[in-house]
């Protein structure tokens, strides 16, 4: 949006919009050409400038959208360069695209228990060496990890949203479910899975971890205190 103020030029419009990163136009210079005027095309043109800048990010993006099951976020918006990906219904990959940077390596964090996320860890220390910037990122990551992931369906949804074993729901407060039990595969959410271990009476902690036993087949499992 670009709401005009009453005393318009003689002030600047205050900008709104939905980009990676913060825009600041740099009104300075402008102002001194047009007689301490602000002229709006000095606006479009720097705004453009930054539209380029992160077209091959918003590409890079719009082709995880469009090839794979994106759990999170439910509706992105242009500022948002996080997605997370579902493997199956125990497992899923959250990354973070740099956009000055999109064609590089993400930040990656894996979901899930330790028997499937593991060697996916694994493949991608191996195999970083494949990586190539004129590939898109999804085709990337599959290379590297070498697997396919689930294609965009109109049962995603029900497909992948697994309940959290302690709440009985996929959604809680905007969150969906990232911890895994190693021995059953249930998911939890973060918040319920530490509030269930530091009820047990043998509940015990170490630094940042709670461990305890899973909710569902008793094995031992463990949270951080802080959810990442």
């Amino acid at each position: 949006g670009l709401p005009l103020p009453m005393d318009y030029p003689s002030s600047p419009p205050e900008i709104q919009c939905s980009l990676p990163e913060e825009f600041e136009v740099t009104w300075a210079a402008a102002s001194a050409k047009s007689g301490g005027c602000y002229d709006l095309s000095t606006l479009v043109a720097q705004f453009g400038k930054e539209l380029e800048r992160y077209q091959r990010t918003w590409d890079m993006l719009d082709d995880i959208d469009a090839h794979t099951a994106v759990l999170e976020p439910h509706a992105p918006t242009r500022n948002q360069c996080i997605r997370r990906i579902a493997f199956g219904r125990h497992s899923s990959l959250q990354l973070r695209i740099n956009p000055l940077s999109p064609d590089s390596l993400p930040e990656l964090y894996f979901f899930g228990s330790e028997t499937v996320v593991a060697p996916l860890r694994s493949r991608l220390n191996e195999r970083l060496g494949l990586w190539e910037p004129t590939r898109t990122v999804r085709e990337n990551l599959q290379l590297v990890l070498a697997t396919e992931f689930p294609k965009p369906t109109v049962a995603t949804a029900d497909e992948f949203s697994v309940e959290c074993g302690v709440c009985y729901t996929y959604r809680l407060e905007g969150v969906i479910p990232s911890c895994a039990c190693d021995g059953c595969n249930q998911v939890f959410h973060h918040s319920c899975l530490l509030e269930w271990l530091q009820a047990l009476p043998n509940c015990q902690q170490s630094f940042d971890s709670v461990f305890g036993s899973c909710p569902y087949c008793s094995k031992s499992i463990s949270v951080k205190l802080h959810h990442r």
